[in-house]
């Protein structure tokens, strides 16, 4: 048995392949992020099945809230971006390269903000758009 986090996860992961496994991204900090990122609201590990069964901490991101990772790929199934939302936080969308962790979107300035979002709020991706809800209103990204 692996520690993967540093308290309760509360929400559905998100996974997509890669060659050599799977990565699984969830909302949380990592019990084992590399590069010292403790405060991290996004954790991303990776799992391998051969030769030999493991699990390891891919990277972690920082993230002000409480949301529900998503992943989308381009046409190929290629070029992951785990998207997140900052809910109850920083109320803005996060976007992440699938395979680094290097930040995409980082959430906009202030008027990107979005209101009324609620912890574990998840974002919908469809027709190459991104949608999150918040209160009474439908918010839609294109990235």
């Amino acid at each position: 048995m692996e520690t993967v986090a540093r308290g309760a996860t509360r929400t559905a992961p998100a996974t997509y392949p890669v060659y050599d496994g799977s990565l699984v991204a969830f909302e949380g900090p990592g019990a084992a992020c590399p590069n010292g990122a403790s405060s991290a609201g996004l954790t991303v590990l990776k799992i391998e099945a051969h030769p030999a069964p493991k699990i390891a901490t891919a990277w972690c991101a920082a993230v002000n809230g409480r949301g529900s990772p998503a992943v989308t790929v381009s046409d190929d199934d290629s070029n992951a971006i785990v998207w997140i939302v900052g809910a109850e936080g920083d109320n803005r969308l996060h976007g992440f390269r699938g395979d680094t962790g290097e930040p995409v979107f980082a959430g906009g300035g202030a008027p990107e903000a979005m209101q009324g979002l609620h912890a574990f709020t998840t974002l919908m991706a469809t027709d190459g758009r991104l949608f999150v809800a918040g209160d009474g209103r439908i918010y839609a990204f294109t990235p």
